[in-house]
C-alpha cells in the first residue's frame, strides 16, 4: 500500500501457505455460490491487481468487480483481507482505507484474522454506515455522519489435530455468528431479478468446511 499524503509505502509480507489457502478458499467458496445462481461472467475474480485512489495505492489479498464496471481503473465492489497472525488492528486500518478512499465505490470489506496458536478464524464485515451525527453543532450542522463500520462478526474455534499429519475434526469446529451475508446488489450494483438470484449467504456449515481445509495443512 502507498500512502500518498504520508509518501510511505507499507509492504505486507504473507507469512506463507495459510495464508494464501485461506484466502483462495473463501474465494472458491464464494464464487461457488455466484455459480449456483446461474452466472459467473457477470462477476471478475481479480485477486490481488492493485488498485489507485487519491489518498494512495493497495493492493487486496483478492478482490471482486463486477462486469458493470469495465474499467481497468474501475473498483472492486468486494475486498478481502488475510492475516496469519497478523495485528488485527491492521486489518481494520485496511478495511478503512478502502471503504473511505474509494469514494464508496468499495462497498463491502471482509477480514480474516487467523491465529494459528489459538486455532481461531475471526471474520469481520466492514461497511459504510450512516448513523446520527454525535456532535452535531452549528459548524457541523450534518444531521448524519457516514463511516467504515464493523456490521457482523463470525469466529470459527478449534480444534489442534490430534497427530502431526491429522486433519481437524469436521464436528468439532464450533462457528458462533453465522450466517453472514453479503447483499446482491452491494456487489452486483443491480437488484436481483429473482431466484436463484439472491443475497449471498454463508452457514455455520459453510464456514466449519472453510475452516476445516484452512487447518488441514499442518
Amino acid at each position: 500500500m502507498y500512502l500518498n499524503h504520508e509518501k510511505a509505502l507499507i509492504v505486507k509480507i504473507t507469512p506463507g501457505k495459510r495464508h494464501e489457502i485461506a484466502t483462495s478458499q473463501f474465494a472458491r467458496m464464494f464464487i461457488a455460490k455466484i455459480e449456483a445462481m446461474g452466472f459467473g461472467p457477470e462477476l471478475y475474480d481479480i485477486r490481488a491487481a492493485t488498485f489507485a485512489s487519491i489518498m494512495g495505492q493497495k493492493e487486496a489479498d483478492t478482490a471482486f468487480q463486477p462486469s458493470s464496471r469495465p474499467l481497468n481503473a474501475d473498483l472492486p465492489t468486494l475486498v478481502v483481507e488475510c492475516g496469519v497472525s497478523q495485528s488485527l488492528g491492521r486489518l481494520r486500518l485496511d478495511s478503512r482505507w478502502w471503504l473511505a478512499s474509494s469514494g464508496r465505490e468499495v462497498k463491502i470489506v471482509l477480514i480474516f484474522s487467523i491465529s494459528e496458536a489459538t486455532r481461531k478464524i475471526h471474520i469481520e464485515q466492514w461497511e459504510m454506515f450512516s448513523a446520527q451525527n454525535p456532535h452535531r453543532t452549528r459548524a457541523n450542522p450534518q444531521a448524519a455522519v457516514t463511516t467504515a463500520t464493523k456490521i457482523h462478526v463470525v469466529d470459527i474455534v478449534g480444534p489442534f489435530p490430534l497427530a502431526p499429519g491429522s486433519a481437524p475434526a469436521f464436528s468439532a469446529l464450533v462457528v458462533t455468528d453465522a450466517p453472514l451475508t453479503l447483499d446482491f446488489d452491494k456487489i452486483f450494483l443491480r437488484q436481483p431479478t429473482g431466484h436463484p438470484e439472491g443475497n449471498i449467504i454463508f452457514t455455520a456449515h459453510d464456514f466449519r468446511q472453510y475452516a476445516f481445509h484452512v487447518w488441514r495443512l499442518v
